[in-house]
């Protein structure tokens, strides 16, 4: 796309004053950026966006799993720690809150809500187990934690889908 460039001269004559209008079109080219360049800009970022989230999305499902995992992993060796060590497991205690013998056992993130939101609570005996209720995780984020922990499939092993929804638990032998 050029530039039009509008030259008006001015004839002196003894009439009265005549325009006229020569229009020419500029011989050197915008520096601007076409529509069709634009577009096409647009589509390839687009493209990139619509690879890249999905990517995103499986790094985040595979780091909440782990921590999900790590936490479950280190509360189960402060339990079994605790048990060995006084021969009986601590008595049960609801969601975010730590058994009174556990205080020196469990550390302090164990009373503070998941990465998927929900809270940790002790089971005590005859289970043995420490739950995961109320959290917001994805079937294929607990499928995830399970394969760290257990056998993959959340209906068997130590670690399981409870019967209410976003509760799981961990077994401790």
């Amino acid at each position: 796309m050029g530039i039009w460039l509008v030259n008006i001269r001015l004839q002196r004559s003894v009439s009265p004053p005549v325009v006229r209008l020569h229009v020419r079109r500029s011989a050197w080219r915008s520096s601007g950026f076409t529509l069709v360049e634009i577009m096409i800009v647009v589509v390839v970022i687009g493209l990139l966006a619509a690879m890249a989230i999905p990517a995103f999305q499986r790094v985040r499902e595979r780091s909440v799993a782990t921590r999900i995992a790590n936490d479950l992993r280190q509360y189960a060796a402060a339990f079994e720690r605790y048990s060995l060590e006084n021969g009986e497991w601590p008595a049960a205690a609801s969601a975010g809150t730590i058994p009174a013998e556990m205080e020196t056992y469990l550390p302090a993130n164990y009373t503070t809500s998941t990465p998927m939101g929900g809270r940790y609570s002790w089971s005590g005996t005859p289970t043995i187990a420490i739950r995961l209720t109320g959290t917001a995780a994805t079937q294929a984020v607990m499928k995830r934690v399970d394969a760290i922990l257990d056998d993959g499939n959340i209906s068997t092993g130590d670690f399981q889908k409870m019967m209410a929804v976003g509760s799981y638990h961990y077994r401790l032998h």
